[in-house]
């Protein structure tokens, strides 16, 4: 989700490496064999931690801002301007210094379906939104869940127009970034089109590896599975459980992570809306669900006869 200057810049060598690896590629289906589910939401209902009480951070509730520092109100916890982005991620604890609400409810439940909701932002308002025209919704694993390695899935419909910009990804539980996963991001005005994104350092360099999805289909139109089996020595992203990319797992990729999943509005990527994206817009996710492999099994020690023998003569 971050970092997407970076990407531009490494565009014509991810743009290689992903058509070498789509060329040579077989459509892998995900397997699912020996999986044990390990965090599963499938939105029955919402838990969310209060912003102003942190005695509700707990591993019962998700988080609605990032982990940027102790002030869940600091614009950082509350948009990534490295991103350009221009929406502010509201709660039901967001300040209220108008005396009103908020335009509409970033986050809400329905029918088992979590709903994240981007609208716009009367400029009258725009005080209390860092000057953001936009609001959106976000919810985080931080201080809740988090795993290494495993498969990390999540079913989601995902919002049409320009300037919408849904992600679901990971970060590094103990802080510090990259590394991140990126499971899925989209452009709402490429709908036949996904990104699957992974994020690391080398040599305290930021590298990235991406790969620009195709689809024969609109991607809005229904909902569809997005995720990662992430391995000692594997990375492996998959649509639908259809393989889209594989990479070696990078050094800094192997401790505990957790979720994140967002609505973005405008940014340097993907640009703002423009007058055929329809506001208010939704991305709707049914459910999240996190698995552990089984752990390999630990290769048999061999006796060392002639030792023994020594041993035993002793």
């Amino acid at each position: 989700m971050r970092g997407h200057t970076i990407l531009a810049a490494a565009a014509a060598l991810c743009t290689m490496l992903a058509t070498a690896e789509a060329a040579t590629a077989q459509a892998r289906a995900l397997d699912r064999r020996g999986l044990t589910r390990t965090f599963s939401e499938e939105f029955d209902t919402l838990n969310v931690a209060d912003p102003r009480d942190h005695a509700t951070w707990t591993a019962r509730n998700w988080k609605t801002w990032f982990s940027n520092g102790p002030d869940p109100f600091n614009m950082h916890n509350r948009t990534l301007p490295g991103n350009g982005e221009n929406q502010v991620y509201t709660d039901a604890a967001w300040p209220d210094r108008a005396g009103a609400a908020l335009p509409s409810p970033a986050l809400s439940v329905q029918d088992g379906v979590l709903r994240i909701r981007a609208d716009r932002v009367p400029p009258s308002w725009r005080t209390r939104t860092f000057s953001r025209p936009y609001t959106s919704g976000m919810i985080a694993g931080w201080g809740m869940f988090a795993q290494r390695y495993g498969v990390f899935e999540a079913r989601i419909r995902l919002p049409k127009g320009r300037g919408l910009w849904p992600a679901f990804w990971m970060l590094n539980a103990v802080g510090g970034q990259p590394p991140e996963i990126d499971i899925m991001e989209f452009l709402g005005h490429d709908v036949r089109t996904t990104w699957v994104v992974a994020h690391y350092l080398r040599n305290g360099t930021h590298m990235s590896r991406n790969r620009e999805v195709p689809h024969a289909v609109d991607m809005t139109k229904d909902f569809h599975v997005f995720a990662v089996d992430w391995r000692p020595q594997t990375i492996t992203y998959f649509i639908d459980d259809v393989q889209v990319m594989q990479i070696p797992t990078p050094a800094d990729m192997h401790r505990p992570m957790y979720v994140i999943l967002n609505l973005a509005v405008g940014g340097r990527w993907g640009g703002l809306p423009d007058a055929q994206t329809v506001l208010p817009a939704t991305m709707e996710v049914d459910w999240i669900r996190v698995w552990r492999r089984p752990e390999p099994a630990a290769p048999a020690r061999k006796k060392n006869k002639s030792k023994a023998k020594a041993w035993r003569a002793i």
